[in-house]
């Protein structure tokens, strides 16, 4: 039965299976899909099947198998941004390494270190200057929304059952913490 699988495999392990750890996993990939295809070109062909793959399978896992999630605001996306720009930095890394390895002058060097810098000062400027968690003043007047509605909490909540038993607190010692005498920094436990 499909709602009987549905309940087994719900809901799935986040180390592993969440969408952040998908998010990691297309990282990784990617990353050796940006350093490796230079290197060796079969790379990319074999990369772009192994994504054509990933799409087929988790488009359907997303649409039709799994449970809606609940959208966290773009911070899986962000974060999976800022990995690839981090698989460009050590591109760039690798190339330089490559280039001072396999050159016969240092000129193909001199060249290709302003890449460096380049995606090392995008990589700054992605972490420090834009703030993508608010929209701008501008856009928002535009949208004609006058103000953001609270997100709205769950309505099931679990309560631990001892909490509500009054005769759980009428056994317990009372435990009052008073200022110590000898220092003000000193905390004195009282338990009557």
């Amino acid at each position: 039965n499909e709602d009987e699988a549905r309940e087994l495999v719900e809901p799935e392990n986040q180390d592993s299976g969440g969408i952040g750890a998908r998010y990691a996993g297309f990282a990784a990939s990617m990353t050796v899909c940006i350093i490796f295809s230079t290197l060796s070109p079969l790379v990319a062909p074999l990369a772009l099947v192994a994504f054509a793959l990933r799409r087929l399978v988790y488009g359907y896992l997303i649409v039709y198998a799994e449970t809606t999630k609940p959208d966290l605001g773009g911070h899986f996306w962000v974060t999976f941004v800022h990995h690839l720009q981090l698989a460009t930095t050590l591109y760039c890394i690798v190339m330089l390494g490559v280039l001072s390895a396999r050159s016969p002058n240092v000129w193909p060097l001199v060249v290709a270190t302003p890449a460096f810098v380049w995606s090392q000062w995008v990589f700054l400027r992605l972490n420090q200057s834009l703030d993508w968690t608010r929209l701008p003043l501008d856009e928002l007047v535009a949208s004609g929304c006058e103000e953001t509605p609270a997100p709205q909490a769950r309505q099931e909540a679990y309560i631990q059952p001892e909490l509500l038993a009054t005769e759980y607190f009428s056994e317990r010692p009372r435990v009052t913490a008073e200022p110590s005498e000898t220092s003000t920094n000193d905390i004195l436990v009282v338990v009557e």
